[in-house]
């Protein structure tokens, strides 16, 4: 582990890093390598082995937007599922990763999963919408002011490309 940090450390010269830093290059870095490897095992018909190393690399990976893992771990972990028969399972590990982030190969996969549910793609378009919506509802109604005091309600912006932060200053 020592010759890790040490590496580890080399590749940040102009950072000071601290030891969690260090702890979170190497889970990242040894995440990566389990998607790669999974994939691999999959691809050899070792799917068990794969789904075991996708689920070890869901542990260390970092998260980003709507709580995905890197490096597109939910396309492969889907696509295994898909090959091991469990379409079910390949859906709620494609539909965000789809839907959401538009990944087309995401997407691909969703409606392979779909077929493989459902035995034919009649429905698909119906099925999608409502994924969609129960992944990403939309928002209510509410009311927030603006810097300058004034109140806006939510359904009077409907139609406006609106950016809303929510911040709290300290």
């Amino acid at each position: 582990v020592h010759m890790l940090d040490h590496a580890v450390r080399a590749g940040y010269p102009s950072r000071e890093l601290s030891d969690n830093e260090v702890e979170e290059v190497l889970d990242q870095r040894a995440g990566m390598l389990l998607v790669r490897d999974g994939w691999a095992k999959a691809n050899v018909g070792m799917i068990d082995e794969a789904l075991a190393d996708f689920a070890e690399a869901d542990r260390l990976l970092p998260r980003y937007y709507f709580d995905l893992p890197e490096y597109e771990l939910n396309v492969y972990w889907g696509e295994a599922l898909i090959m091991k028969g469990d379409f079910a399972g390949a859906i709620d590990r494609l539909a965000t990763q789809g839907l959401i982030m538009r990944n087309d190969e995401a997407l691909t996969k969703l409606e392979e999963a779909y077929v493989g549910m459902h035995g034919s793609h009649a429905g698909y378009r119906e099925y999608v919408e409502e994924l969609h919506s129960r992944i990403a509802p939309s928002l209510g109604e509410f009311e927030m002011a603006d810097y300058q005091g004034n109140r806006h309600r939510y359904s009077d912006l409907r139609g406006d490309v609106t950016l809303v932060t929510l911040w709290y200053p300290t």
